[in-house]
């Protein structure tokens, strides 16, 4: 489709009218599909969410909400041909194969943070216990103890082996980044500038 040279005389219409057109235009732009799926990772004040669009319009229009301050967006995209950020905000762009290689991909991530969690907690109580000794921590009421862990060696061991077992999912590509098998030119004779 090409670029249409389309002017509207706005005076012709009550503010009313003018507020249907803007609505009715958003909600369009909302709908158009272009062929590609955009998943959008929302962060803001410790919630996560997220939501999927078919056009790059509506992301677009969130980037400036979540500008660091007020939280973060990250898009993953099927869009191959989209090569570089195609706008500024603050978060990141990911080629994504498909829609279920993203999901697998970020239940794989939970998982992992699940683990590594159950791992820090684990490994908090056993360095206290090895300073202080196991007797003294169930009398021990300072805010420093740890609580016990919530499941025992064996279980967090039987955990980890069932999430290292779980079948390798790719990274999405962040766009953008300059892959670290490209060779840069260095100088490194002196006076090479």
């Amino acid at each position: 489709m090409g670029n249409i040279d389309l002017k509207i005389d706005f005076s012709k219409y009550t503010v009313e009218q003018l507020k249907n057109f803007i609505s009715e235009i958003e909600n369009f732009m909302y709908d158009i599909d272009d062929g590609h799926i955009y998943i959008c990772e929302f962060a803001r004040y410790g919630s996560h969410w997220t939501h999927t669009f078919t056009n790059l319009n509506i992301p677009e229009q969130y980037a400036d909400d979540f500008n660091g301050d007020n939280g973060i967006m990250d898009v993953y995209l099927t869009n191959p041909n989209i090569k570089e950020d195609p706008f500024n905000m603050y978060g990141d762009f990911y080629y994504i194969e498909s829609v279920d290689h993203y999901e697998k991909y970020a239940e794989r991530q939970k998982e992992l943070s699940y683990v590594n969690s159950l791992k820090h907690e684990r490994k908090k109580y056993n360095d206290w216990v090895e300073q202080h000794g196991d007797a003294l921590r169930d009398i021990w009421h300072g805010g420093h103890r740890p609580p016990k862990p919530s499941i025992t060696e064996e279980e967090l061991s039987e955990k980890v082996s069932k999430f290292d077992s779980l079948p390798y999912i790719a990274e999405p590509k962040k766009l953008g980044v300059i892959l670290e098998d490209v060779e840069v030119e260095t100088h490194s004779e002196e006076g090479d500038i």
